[in-house]
């Protein structure tokens, strides 16, 4: 009885506090302060250990100079001077033209031309003198008489079967003329050109050197011998 007296009592008790609670005003929220927000500490970049320095290997030791051969000296290798085998020879100089060795080729060349024009053109007037229709003109006329005159005059020559007309025999004159004319001037040319191209090539400092040498050696020559037959020798070249 006493303990439901005391269970009632303590449940009036919280009721009250409770509708207490409920009826007083709620108290005005104040705002708080703004609070910095926390900074990090900086923190310091992490350094790289400098890289280790590479040790360099050891030198190898240089090769064994080959071993001499004879007396002679090594050339190449630790064992050589060090000049050995660095001689540099610079190539000869290229020899000058031999301009009158050039000349004298292409003068004697020209002459030689010359005499084949020469050749033929004789050839021409051969060929003419020997044409059997100019034969048979000439056997009609006297020995006083003159082809080539008469058939230039027209004189015509009938009584000798196969004899050429008259004007024919001028024209084959005429021509054999001319072709004398070139025979005669290419054969002067070209012995004149000849003999100057020859001189310059004589004269010319590769052949004249070789001349002037052959010259002074001596192709006989007597030579005293002493010995178990003493005497004259007599030798040469020939």
């Amino acid at each position: 009885m006493i303990r439901a007296t005391h269970l009632a009592a303590t449940l009036l008790l919280l009721a009250q506090a409770s509708s207490a609670n409920a009826q007083a005003p709620a108290p005005k929220a104040t705002a708080a302060a703004p609070t910095a927000a926390p900074t990090a500490a900086p923190t310091a970049a992490p350094t790289a250990a400098p890289p280790a320095a590479p040790t360099a290997a050891p030198p190898a030791a240089p090769p064994a100079a080959p071993p001499p051969i004879g007396n002679v000296p090594a050339i190449f290798g630790p064992g050589a001077p060090p000049t050995a085998g660095l001689a540099y020879a610079p190539p000869p100089a290229p020899a000058p033209r031999d301009v009158r060795l050039i000349a004298g080729i292409a003068t004697a060349s020209a002459g030689l031309a010359s005499f084949a024009v020469m050749g033929i053109a004789f050839g021409q007037v051969l060929a003419a003198e020997n044409d059997a229709g100019f034969h048979a003109y000439r056997r009609g006329l006297g020995p006083e008489q003159h082809a080539c005159d008469l058939a230039a005059s027209g004189f015509e020559v009938t009584q000798i079967p196969g004899a050429s007309p008259a004007s024919e025999v001028d024209s084959l004159c005429k021509s054999a003329g001319q072709w004398n004319t070139v025979g005669i001037a290419t054969a002067v040319t070209g012995g004149a050109l000849t003999l100057g191209g020859a001189a310059l090539i004589l004269t010319s400092r590769t052949v004249w050197p070789r001349i002037r040498n052959a010259s002074r050696a001596p192709a006989f020559e007597l030579v005293p011998s002493v010995g178990e037959t003493s005497g004259i020798v007599a030798r040469g070249s020939f």
